[in-house]
């Protein structure tokens, strides 16, 4: 069973093999986006990790909002990298883009 961070509403695991599971996630009834320990159990007793992994569920329909930028500048020259705080963000891929002023990045 694949247990969410909640063991009273774990879901199937399905083996693919001994290093390999597929895991269906439950409906989240957190109210908001957030992350939570995932761990393999069999017959009630949960897998040993020698630390926690972590899965998130997010709002699929929350707008990103920038908070902070670190470092807050950089060489004109460009080519650094700057890492943003904010809320919103998903995983998304190619549909998450940085913009500095209106040229994307």
């Amino acid at each position: 069973m694949c247990d969410f961070g909640a063991p009273s509403h774990p879901t199937p695991a399905t083996v693919i093999r001994s290093t390999l599971a597929l895991c269906a996630t439950p409906d989240d009834t957190g109210g908001r986006p957030r992350s939570l320990p995932l761990r393999i159990t069999r017959d009630g007793l949960p897998s040993v990790s020698e630390r926690d992994v972590l899965f998130s569920f997010y709002d699929p329909t929350s707008t990103p909002a920038t908070a902070a930028a670190l470092p807050p500048y950089a060489d004109r020259r460009g080519g650094h990298n700057v890492t943003v705080h904010g809320t919103g963000f998903q995983p998304l891929g190619a549909e998450l883009v940085c913009l500095i002023g209106k040229v994307r990045h």
